[in-house]
């Protein structure tokens, strides 16, 4: 009877630790996914946050063309004074032509968008033969941490460019209600003096 139970005591470590051993290798393996799929979100991140830049650059180009449309047609809307009547030729003569506005850029994020996206995350554990998977594990969580912290800043990053752009295209909208108002204004003007 005591060499049965002997017996049984000595099965149930050995089960428990090819578990643990198990448990162990499932975790590693798990980690090394999650780690692919975090290195490749941190890609896909950099990769948003270049087209962001791209297009912040497009729509603050759009928005100073826009600016320079609209003194141009303040400009113009002196010298269609001066065609339309004789009085609006005589009040030019002791108005002086409007002058153009220099270009305000939209309040906000003057910022490059996003911070250190460009640098690759430097995993600072490498496993070696002589780490026991529970070092492993620790090494790999590691890394994965710091993957973790770049997307972190990423994420903030992105957003914080999406809300600048977001203004930039209500000014956008604005201006170019503005600007639509006055060529129409500007666009009946012309047409009144052409049926003359």
């Amino acid at each position: 009877y005591p060499l049965c139970a002997l017996a049984v005591s000595d099965e149930r470590p050995v089960s428990t630790q090819v578990h643990g051993d198990a448990v162990e290798t499932n975790t590693l393996d798990t980690l090394d996914r999650t780690i692919y799929t975090a290195a490749n979100t941190v890609e896909t991140g950099t990769d948003i946050s270049e087209q962001l830049s791209h297009q912040r650059s497009k729509l603050e180009n759009a928005h100073k063309n826009i600016h320079e449309a609209e003194q141009d047609l303040d400009q113009s809307k002196n010298k269609i004074k001066s065609i339309k009547s004789w009085g609006g030729m005589i009040g030019n003569w002791f108005r002086k032509a409007p002058e153009k506005k220099k270009y305000k850029p939209v309040a906000g994020n003057r910022k490059a968008p996003v911070r250190d996206s460009s640098a690759p995350v430097q995993a600072s554990y490498q496993a070696s033969e002589n780490d026991t998977k529970q070092e492993q594990i620790d090494g790999k969580l590691d890394n994965l941490n710091q993957y973790l912290g770049k997307l972190k800043v990423q994420a903030k990053d992105i957003g914080d460019e999406i809300e600048y752009q977001n203004n930039l295209l209500e000014a956008l909208d604005t201006d170019m209600d503005r600007v639509n108002d006055k060529m129409a204004d500007q666009n009946n003007d012309l047409n009144l003096i052409l049926k003359k």
